[in-house]
């Protein structure tokens, strides 16, 4: 027996079907067997009432026992064929040789790759010609051997029956997984493609709000304060070069994209992001407690834009409050929180997809993140990030 493993489920599976080739060398090889059984049998030994071979019993003996090379194109021909030249022969009182064997073997391909009404119709059909032949008292054939034939063919029916039964019971589960499978694969690439929205939306929206707040801030000190505008454009060429390099990157895994960085932003640029935003004028306060480590991609990245998408709200609701940033490694998780200070409490961002896609992004990395109004009247982003233990 060999499996085959489709996702999850192994599913045990007969031997590789051979090749149609060793049909016909099968049928050349029963044919000269069933020749050779024919003339080198002690006739005499076996029952003395049989007659000599005669050329036709020859090739009726031959042409049935080639019928085998059929028993998986066209089983219940062959069947004929194999039983047809037994009866034929044994008709004649001539000795049948392996045909009765062999007729075994073709009811069991009848049942194993026909029907089982075809296989159990054919071997009423047989059963009662060797009754008839019985009736007319051929040699060689006792009523024993009739009632031994009859249960002989009946448990190659069953067996063929069962083989087949458990060869559909396998299709079956063979389509039912390939079907889950094309089902899982089918969302696992609407999962990457809400990722990779995502990952667009983060990138675009925190850009964005920086180019925007620095090109109104340019636009108004053009003229009053030549290098504070000059300031605020380069922060908008500073920001766009890297939106522009982080959506190659996120638009290169859609196209399958070799070159460019592949891992995606982590902690370890907050202190640009940081920087980013406090050059836009928004004042930031990045605080590290415990003990920093490599952290499990998915949670750097869903820190990252915990962060990210929190300076983004800050900076477009509430440019002029001073916010805090706080990270914090504890033994089995990561703790981000980001809030305003005291004072006027900033408007919330509106409902859309950034603070559902960090929930969604802090779920996926088997944490959670909540968001509202902190205790001061400022507004406050909290992320519990599982990290697993601390190696010793």
């Amino acid at each position: 027996m060999t499996s085959r493993q489709i996702g999850a489920l192994p599913l045990p599976l007969p031997v590789r079907r051979a090749p149609a080739w060793v049909d016909g060398v099968l049928a050349a090889l029963a044919a000269v067997l069933a020749v050779t059984v024919l003339l080198s049998a002690d006739l005499a030994a076996i029952d003395p009432a049989l007659r000599p071979s005669s050329t036709l019993a020859i090739v009726v003996t031959a042409v049935g026992a080639a019928g085998i090379g059929l028993r998986r194109t066209h089983p219940l021909v062959g069947l004929v064929l194999v039983a047809g030249a037994a009866v034929v022969v044994s008709a004649g009182s001539q000795f049948t040789g392996v045909l009765p064997y062999l007729t075994i073997l073709a009811f069991y391909a009848v049942a194993a790759y026909g029907t089982r009404r075809a296989a159990i119709l054919a071997a009423a059909v047989v059963i009662g010609s060797l009754i008839v032949l019985r009736g007319f008292g051929v040699p060689d054939l006792a009523v024993t051997d009739v009632v031994l034939t009859a249960a002989v063919c009946a448990a190659a029916v069953a067996v063929g029956d069962g083989v087949r039964q458990r060869r559909t019971h396998h299709s079956d589960l063979l389509a039912a997984a390939e079907a889950r499978a094309v089902v899982t694969a089918r969302q696992a690439v609407v999962e990457e493609r809400l990722r990779i929205a995502r990952e667009l939306h983060d990138v675009v929206a925190h850009s964005m709000s920086l180019i925007a707040v620095q090109a109104g801030v340019g636009a108004h000190l053009l003229r009053r304060d030549p290098e504070a505008a000059e300031q605020a454009l380069s922060v908008i060429a500073d920001t766009s070069r890297q939106a522009l390099s982080q959506t190659r990157s996120v638009v290169g895994l859609l196209r399958g994209d070799d070159e460019g960085p592949q891992r995606p932003p982590g902690l370890v640029s907050l202190d640009e992001l940081a920087e980013g935003v406090r050059r836009a004028g928004l004042t930031v306060d990045v605080r590290i407690e415990g003990a920093g480590r490599e952290l499990p991609a998915m949670v750097d990245l869903a820190a990252y834009r915990v962060v990210q998408e929190a300076l983004t709200n800050a900076l477009k609701h509430a440019p002029r409050r001073a916010v805090t940033v706080r990270i914090r490694y504890a033994p089995q998780a990561l703790r981000v929180e980001v809030a305003g200070a005291g004072g006027a409490a900033a408007p919330p961002a509106p409902p859309g997809f950034g603070l559902m896609g960090l929930r969604e992004r802090a779920r996926a990395a088997g944490g959670s993140l909540a968001a509202g109004p902190a205790a001061d009247g400022g507004f406050r982003v909290v992320a519990e990030l599982p990290t697993g233990e601390v190696p010793a």
